[in-house]
């Protein structure tokens, strides 16, 4: 039924103003005042007047659109939070409102108007069982939207009457096709929009510990610790717009977009921890004495505590009151200064209110100074800190010296008002109440009855030794803190799944049982395939089909261990990332395929990380029309806060230009060692970074993916080899292994493989145990190069699948996915960053897997050019010094 037919409700209320009621005896009765009576049921139904005029004025003239709650409901009281509500609403679209309703038109000499009804469900629960806690979130939403249109000069009474008159059903497409054909210069039906959205969030996390005390207040202790968790995220979308065809009763016009995400994150991790803890309980015994000897003056104290919350409150005051223009000046000049902008002072006002608030908080004595003096000190920090000059220094020096000077006024003033309410007894009982602040005692000897100047100084005694206890305990705490050994493990595997489909065909005979079942398909939002199109076109139920669907597939895993030394973090992590996406025409035709894979492999301690990174990213769709090669990509990073020595930098560099090929050509090195000296010695050591990443041609790589499996096989043997001959502990495993063979180096490798275990036998337990552990090494580079080795055919796999499964989007997205986990798992064993830990305690190095499997790439090319390209970088910010080593 039409939203309209609300509004005709109208007629049995003002049926009672008088019979034949239209809009023009309606404008006279407005003229001269409704009933109180009529007003009342009109205000029960939450009508207003000023829809009444608009019902009888021409639509030209109508300016303001109109709504009417239907329904609400919002209990509380309970863990389950829960919000409904529904509301009507009637708009006559102005000309600068068109954009809010791009699914419907009319022609200039017409006006549209948009009746819609909106409703929404949300809902929420948070809550704990033991170690499981969860909680769910979600809300549906639905937005139903009728637009009728009519000349401008006619009343807006016309066009509610005429559709209201003229229901029609929803789910009947017969009916409703013939309502949108219907012609006419006076009122008419232009088209329905139907919305639906819906999001539901779960999350759980099951965990558990166990600590181990040894002492009491101040204690050492071993915790253990691990969790396991889900986070959920379901969002849909679903939109269908029905038109009429013009000359058409028994067709129905339809547009529609569907979107589905699905995100799901899962997580586990676990934990040891070993600290001296307890400090915080015994800084609770420690002020609470404090507290609780000044519960009458607690007001007072509690509020003012912390200074920097009232000088950022008077900041904030002053910057949005005409009191404020030396303020405002400032921070505007300030803001030009900072940002070259004085317009938006929002970002500057926030940066100012919370440094200032956290200086203020530091002083240990804030209520000890004068306000000019503490004044100075705040804006000398606060400049140095923000690098500003010396004139906008002064300047809020200026300020704040006010600013403080008032919140000392505002706190004589509040003791002094207890000091009245207490009379003559004032000073006694404040003895009594501060007598842990020794200096606020002797501040208080002076005073006689209830004279307030010793009374003024005693509470600010107090206040700064409540300062000074606070920040001796801060440090104290920070202390414990960095008394901890701990070790953690985590582990999250995540997975992003997303479909859109934007649609738009014609339903040619809406009265037939096929077109009738395919529209109420339609409007109960399930989706369509193209298979499903293909069939209702060729049985010519609907028009050739226009638009395209989507999908796209995301996964992502992350591993890693961090270790706390004693106030030092050292951490370990892996990530793997893949996205595939597929993008097909209605028609079937294949618009998009992308495949994208991605790995790091990163380590950080002490102000130091290392990273080391593979992508490999493949336009499909491109590939198979004009031969488009993947994108791939091999990076290593080292980045010192503190600054690469120049024995670092050696260490790091110098290796790669002796390499057969050279990775790194010798006289670039050179250069760049000269410079990097010349810089780093006269000022000493800055932030320093070396990004390489390997560069290769379109030709380059054409070679590598066209090289054969024996190819890859073959060069990586003789690398793998090599680097096992100049491991003494390791040539000597393989000597006694396969003597002294002459066979090419894979034959050799396969020969260690294959007898191996033989020559294990023949160690006691003890030496067994070392020798097999270089056996583990020797194989686990054997079995690394034989998933290298398949990485072209992976790549050769992704295209082909395209080729062959292009009308199938849901199947080639699910063999892009196997394929992106291939590739992982064929460089997985490769790409490894040193440990920042063994960097410091041996040599900066790239590890034998990365520089392996550049060798690897560059004898497969056969290129004398060096592939791997340096950037080094000094410092930070705009002051960086950059240095391409090409």
């Amino acid at each position: 039924m039409s939203i309209f037919a609300a509004f005709n409700q109208l007629d049995e209320l003002l049926a009672e103003l008088g019979p034949d009621l239209n809009s023009d005896s309606l404008r006279a009765l407005l003229a001269k005042g409704l009933p109180s009576s009529v007003k009342d049921k009109l205000a029960a139904k939450g009508i207003n007047t000023d829809f009444l005029v608009a019902l009888c004025s021409p639509l030209g003239e109508v300016n303001q659109d109109f709504g009417y709650p239907l329904a609400k409901a919002s209990p509380g009281g309970s863990a389950l939070g829960f919000d409904a509500g529904a509301q009507a609403l009637l708009d006559v679209v102005q000309a600068d409102e068109a954009a809010d309703y791009p699914h419907f038109s009319t022609s200039a000499d017409r006006r549209l108007v948009i009746s819609q009804l909106q409703a929404s469900l949300a809902v929420n629960a948070e809550g704990n069982a033991g170690a499981l806690g969860g909680g769910i979130d979600g809300s549906l939403k639905v937005d139903y939207q009728v637009a009728c249109s009519a000349p401008e000069q006619s009343d807006l009474w016309a066009l509610v009457s005429s559709q209201g008159a003229q229901p029609f059903k929803l789910l009947d497409a017969k009916a409703l096709a013939a309502a949108l054909a219907l012609p006419g210069a006076g009122p008419r039906l232009e088209g329905l929009s139907l919305l639906r959205s819906h999001r539901l969030g779960v999350h759980f996390k099951v965990q558990a510990g166990k600590s181990y005390q040894l002492g009491s207040t101040v204690s050492a202790g071993v915790s253990l610790s691990g969790a396991i968790g889900f986070t959920g995220q379901f969002d849909g979308q679903f939109r269908l717009v029905i038109k009429g065809v013009k000359g058409q009763p028994a067709q129905l016009a339809l547009s529609l977009y569907r979107q589905h995400k699905n995100s799901q994150q899962h997580s586990l991790s676990l934990g040891a921890d070993i600290a001296i803890d307890g400090l915080a309980k015994w800084t609770d015994q420690l002020l609470a004495p404090l507290d609780s000897q000044a519960t009458s003056l607690g007001a007072v104290l509690e509020e003012w505590k912390k200074p920097g919350d009232k000088l950022r409150q008077w900041l904030g005051d002053e910057l949005t009151s005409a009191a404020g223009d030396n303020l405002q000046a400032t921070v505007s000049a300030i803001s030009q200064y900072l940002t070259g902008q004085s317009e938006n002072l929002g970002p500057v006002k926030t940066l100012l209110n919370d440094k200032v608030s956290a200086l203020m908080d530091a002083q240990l004595a804030p209520y000890q100074q004068d306000a000019n003096t503490l004044a100075q000190s705040l804006a000398a920090k606060l400049g140095a800190s923000l690098k500003l000059p010396a004139n906008l220094t002064t300047q809020l020096q200026d300020s704040l010296s006010g600013g403080i000077d008032q919140l000392y006024g505002k706190l004589t003033e509040a003791i002094n008002q207890w000091a009245s309410s207490k009379g003559g007894a004032a000073i006694d009982e404040a003895q009594q109440q501060l007598a842990r602040s020794k200096d606020a005692l002797a501040a208080l000897a002076g005073g006689v009855n209830n004279a307030t100047t010793p009374l003024v100084q005693g509470v600010y005694h107090w206040l700064n030794d409540y300062q000074a206890l606070r920040k001796k305990v801060s440090d104290a705490l920070g202390q414990s803190a960095r008394m901890k050994v701990g070790i953690a493990f985590l582990a999250e595997a995540g997975e992003d799944q997303e479909q859109e489909a934007m649609l738009a065909f014609t339903l040619l005979d809406a009265g037939s049982p096929a077109g009738s079942a395919l529209y109420r398909k339609l409007l109960a939002g399930q989706g369509l395939d193209l298979d499903e199109l293909a069939a209702a076109n060729q049985q010519g139920l609907i028009s050739t089909p226009q638009g395209w669907l989507i999908a796209r597939h995301q996964h992502s895993r992350k591993l890693g261990v961090t270790c706390q030394l004693f106030g030092f973090e050292l951490s370990q992590q892996r990530a793997f990332n893949d996205i595939s996406t597929v993008k097909v025409a209605a028609n079937g035709d294949l618009l998009l395929a992308t495949s994208e894979v991605a790995q790091t492999d990163s380590s950080s301690f002490w102000g130091e990380s290392r990273s080391a990174g593979f992508l490999c990213s493949y336009d499909l769709a491109r590939a198979l029309s004009d031969g488009t090669l993947p994108q791939l990509g091999l990076s290593f990073s080292f980045v010192d806060d503190k600054g690469m020595s120049q024995k670092e930098f050696k260490q790091l560099l110098a290796p790669l230009t002796t390499t057969q090929p050279p990775l790194l050509a010798a006289s670039a090195y050179q250069s760049a060692y000269q410079w990097y000296s010349q810089v780093v010695l006269p000022t000493g050591s800055k932030r320093s970074a070396v990004q390489c990443t390997t560069q290769l041609s379109p030709q380059q790589l054409h070679t590598l993916l066209n090289a054969s499996a024996q190819q890859w096989l073959a060069t990586g043997a003789k690398v793998v080899l090599e680097r096992v001959t100049q491991k003494p502990d390791l040539a000597k495993l393989m000597k006694m292994t396969v003597g002294n063979s002459q066979s090419d180096a894979l034959t050799v490798l396969r020969t260690f493989d294959a007898q191996v275990d033989g020559v294990l036998n023949q160690f006691t337990s003890d030496k067994y145990r070392w020798e097999a552990n270089k056996a583990r090494r020797i194989r686990g580079a054997i079995k690394h190069l034989d998933q290298l080795a398949a990485l072209p055919g992976y790549l050769a796999q992704l295209k082909t699948a395209v080729a062959t499964l292009k009308g199938q989007p849901e199947e080639l997205l699910a063999a892009l996915d196997a394929l992106n986990r291939d590739i992982q798992q064929a460089v997985k064993g490769w790409l490894e960053c040193q440990n920042v830990l063994m960097g410091l305690l041996a040599t900066e190095s790239l590890t034998n897997s990365m520089l392996d499997l550049q060798l690897i790439l560059a004898r497969l090319i056969g290129s004398e050019q060096p592939l791997l390209v340096p950037v080094i970088t000094l410092g930070s910010g705009v002051d960086a010094e950059v240095r391409v080593l090409a």
